[in-house]
């Protein structure tokens, strides 16, 4: 018997083939998939092509979709991964990330890296650990 759930599993873009869970809930803790501004077909909405900031925002809000969907919500997070395809993007993310997290927020790696998805400029993952 498996002690752990999806999710967010159906929710999941799947236009690039994706097949994975969104979210996995192990006890207390939540381990979030590399999560990005991807609409239909797993596409970035065309709304958002090359704007980091409003990528940036729509990421943590489906961070924060998955969360509270596992109980939680985005400030229960306590480990979280930026991937940037360019180092310049870093400060448009960071701008947006200090909207959502004003104080005392999570701990954070940024990691330039070449994303899946031309189109995607940002992409986060996230470890949360909920309340009993």
């Amino acid at each position: 018997m498996k002690n752990w759930q999806y999710i967010g599993h159906e929710n999941t873009p799947t236009g690039y083939g994706f097949h994975m869970a969104a979210g996995i809930r192990a006890g207390q803790q939540v381990f979030v998939s590399g999560a990005a501004a991807i609409g239909e077909g797993g596409k970035v909405p065309a709304e958002l092509i090359g704007d980091v900031a409003g990528q940036t925002r729509a990421t943590l809000d489906e961070i924060d979709r998955i969360l509270r969907e596992a109980g939680g919500s985005l400030h229960d997070g306590i480990k979280f991964t930026v991937f940037l395809p360019k180092t310049e993007y870093f400060r448009a993310m960071n701008d947006v990330w200090n909207e959502y997290f004003v104080d005392n927020g999570p701990t954070r790696s940024t990691v330039q890296a070449g994303l899946m998805i031309p189109e995607m400029l940002v992409e986060i993952d996230a470890i949360a650990l909920l309340d009993d």
